[in-house]
């Protein structure tokens, strides 16, 4: 197990943020890459050579993401194997409301609805995961807890080593929920008590929660195939036969 103590002598300093990142593509996805990452992020273009970069700002940040068309390049297909690499990369939004509204403007006010492949509430984050032209994921998430501190001692709980995964949930019940009761100015609108069922992983209000092995339910999804779908608990559980419950 690698470990990095607050207490040990660095030899460097760490990073004061994370800038961009840059995605490489072909010529022929370009246009469709772009688009996917202006919608998703509600961002701008603040530079763009037609056809061959366009550096996307949705921030402080001159731009936070980038994308690079490069001739030549295979496009991905769904049938290619798992490998190494990037898993995904995530954006937080300071609320639940503000991310069921990103749900809702997605799936009602595009040309072509977009909807998330994945809907979860991992514990310490509540996430929609989506999958961008290439097959690159994207999580678009909201902190579950109001410090780092608490999601560290939710993480070494044995609510948390029985289910590290998390609890599927139906995104458009979900989003219902939420926006019913937001207020005029845009605040999430709930009393103590309905935020923390709302944020709470084991909660059975509204969801099932699946309890199974966390190494398990990885070789599982290490042996399945790209998709526009992630592996869902639900296949797991009639594969490997593991107790569901309410939580």
């Amino acid at each position: 197990m690698s470990s990095h103590p607050k207490s040990q002598k660095r030899s460097h300093p760490s990073p004061d943020k994370l800038a961009h990142v840059v995605f490489r593509t072909n010529p022929e996805m370009y246009q469709a890459m772009v688009d996917f990452y202006l919608q998703i992020l509600n961002a701008n273009i603040r530079h763009e050579d037609p056809g061959k970069i366009a550096f996307l700002s949705f921030d402080e940040e001159h731009h936070r993401l980038a994308i690079l068309a490069v001739p030549g390049l295979r496009t991905p297909s769904p049938d290619d194997p798992p490998r190494v690499g990037l898993d995904h990369i995530a954006f937080t939004y300071k609320n639940l409301t503000q991310l069921a509204q990103l749900y809702v403007g997605l799936r009602d006010h595009l040309s072509a609805p977009l909807k998330p492949v994945w809907s979860i509430n991992h514990g310490p984050t509540t996430s929609l995961y989506y999958r961008d032209p290439q097959g690159n994921k994207v999580e678009m998430q909201v902190d579950n807890f109001d410090t780092m501190d608490k999601a560290d001692a939710y993480m070494k709980s044995n609510e948390f080593a029985e289910n590290p995964l998390g609890v599927e949930f139906d995104p458009d019940e979900w989003s219902r929920k939420i926006l019913a009761k937001m207020q005029p100015d845009g605040s999430e609108g709930r009393t103590l008590g309905q935020d923390q069922t709302f944020h709470k992983k084991s909660s059975s209000a509204l969801f099932e929660r699946t309890k199974c092995p966390f190494n398990m339910f990885m070789r599982v999804k290490a042996r399945a195939r790209a998709s526009d779908k992630e592996p869902q608990a639900s296949n797991y559980v009639i594969e490997k036969g593991c107790e569901t419950g309410a939580g």
